[in-house]
């Protein structure tokens, strides 16, 4: 996903600074995402999260071009695109942690995470611990409920 928004804002970049249609560009009015627009990319993502999930299917969903929907999304959901995956993606792993039935490897896998590694990184990043630590720490919290 950072490599097609990373492509896609490089092939923006060349077509604002190449082209002579700057001008026309700016009488376009500004598109945004509806409410619905925004909540069926939100069902797209979380019935996807274990499989890669590229901007161009998000943009598809959305009817929208990638550098549209790039702008638009961000200024919905006030996230990346990426953002928004990585963050749906921890907390399902939250959830399957809490029910602690699966390795986390291959829970991580199960929320789309390439590795454990990953998994544990970007839940470090989010959370400030580990997947394991937050599992150990829930399951307390189940024992004294």
């Amino acid at each position: 996903m950072c490599v097609d928004f990373l492509a896609a804002a490089l092939a923006a970049q060349l077509a604002r600074h190449h082209s002579n249609a700057q001008h026309a560009v700016r009488l376009l009015p500004k598109l945004s995402l509806s409410r619905r627009g925004t909540s069926r990319i939100a069902d797209y993502i979380e019935a996807h999260l274990h499989e890669s999930i590229t901007l161009d299917q998000l943009a598809g969903v959305a009817d929208l071009s990638v550098v549209q929907f790039i702008r638009q999304f961000k200024r919905a959901t006030g996230l990346t695109p990426h953002q928004y995956v990585m963050r749906a993606r921890v907390n399902r792993a939250r959830h399957l942690l809490v029910e602690g039935k699966e390795s986390i490897a291959i829970l991580a896998l199960h929320c789309g995470f390439s590795s454990q590694e990953h998994l544990t990184r970007i839940f470090g990043m989010f959370l400030g611990t580990t997947p394991a630590a937050y599992r150990r720490a829930a399951g307390r919290s189940l024992i004294s409920d």
